[in-house]
């Protein structure tokens, strides 16, 4: 078993923090008591006594470093818990020979890792992105090249579309045409970058959506509008739009995202369900965020501030926690 996998096991079950903590707890009781109480000039010399001590606290200063470098990896530094960014290869390339992808893939996809390689399509600069998409069958992960492409995309059936984060960057080939359209089925899109267009991703009726590390900058209609959906979003980020987020008889959640200066509101909700928590919504020129009366939201720990009208304004049933 590799090392890294081992000690990603080891803090997973929390053996590691704890065993420290127990450890630390105790080497610094007896090493303070110790230096203090003059227990040690009972038994031994001044020499012996100051020896020991600094032993004690050593070991406590070298068990306060392991803690630190466990509690790094248990809370934000194992590869596991990083954003599943360019871990992805030519189909040329196996992806089972690279261990730090092959952690983060088994954390995104679990028993599916297995069959990842039969699952996925790599697309390639040269193809035609809008054919191979529109037409490949449910259930397919579709895996995007780094660059900057002019495409269109209509689904109609569940698909996961990958790209390789800030470095795949998609505008509309037609103006007026959102980048992505989406009127059906379970649709996946991940660590992309859409730039410059009218629309950035349209989700109708019978969608559930799934969006996670994806980028949407200087649309001049809408970012994301959906209606009739179920979406999920987490950490998406959408900055110098027009409208940003736009939800109508929309279910779900948006969760540790980003939604900053765009010149209408930061999330309008009209006859949806939805949860906000945990984002940033700032600077934008019109609310924060807008909660129509045929809405219901719960609206949780998120930093909003400096939205131009209200920073949130519920018309509908809301809870609201700061």
């Amino acid at each position: 078993m590799p090392t890294s996998l081992l000690y990603d096991i080891i803090v997973d079950k929390k053996i590691f923090l704890v065993t420290c903590v127990k450890k630390l707890k105790m080497k610094i009781k007896k090493s303070i008591k110790n230096f203090f109480s003059g227990k040690y000039y009972q038994y031994t010399n001044d020499k012996d006594r100051k020896q020991k001590a600094i032993i004690g606290i050593a070991a406590s200063l070298v068990i306060i470093v392991i803690f630190g470098i466990g509690v790094y990896h248990y809370f934000g530094g194992r590869p596991g818990k990083q954003p599943l960014r360019y871990t992805f290869y030519d189909t040329q390339k196996s992806l089972e020979a690279v261990s730090a992808d092959e952690l983060n893939l088994k954390e995104s996809y679990g028993a599916d890792f297995l069959s990842l390689k039969d699952k996925a399509i790599f697309l390639q600069p040269k193809d035609d992105w809008s054919k191979i998409i529109n037409e490949v069958p449910a259930g397919k992960i579709i895996v995007l090249p780094e660059g900057n492409y002019a495409a269109n995309f209509e689904l109609e059936k569940g698909v996961e579309i990958i790209g390789r984060g800030d470095s795949t960057v998609i505008k509309s080939a037609k103006k007026g045409k959102p980048i992505f359209r989406i009127a059906g089925g379970n649709v996946k899109l991940q660590d992309m970058y859409l730039n410059d267009s009218d629309i950035g991703v349209t989700a109708e009726s019978g969608t559930e959506l799934t969006m996670r590390y994806v980028k949407i900058e200087h649309m001049q209609s809408t970012a994301i509008y959906t209606n009739g959906s179920k979406v999920n979003f987490q950490n998406i980020y959408v900055n110098n739009s027009n409208s940003a987020v736009k939800l109508k008889n929309t279910e779900g959640e948006i969760t540790g995202s980003i939604i900053e200066r765009n010149l209408r509101s930061g999330i309008e909700a009209y006859g949806s369900n939805i949860k906000i928590e945990g984002n940033e919504i700032s600077e934008n020129q019109s609310y924060g965020v807008y909660i129509d009366p045929a809405s219901t939201a719960v609206i949780h720990r998120n930093f909003i501030e400096g939205n131009k009208g209200f920073n949130v304004r519920v018309e509908g049933e809301g809870k609201i926690f700061r």
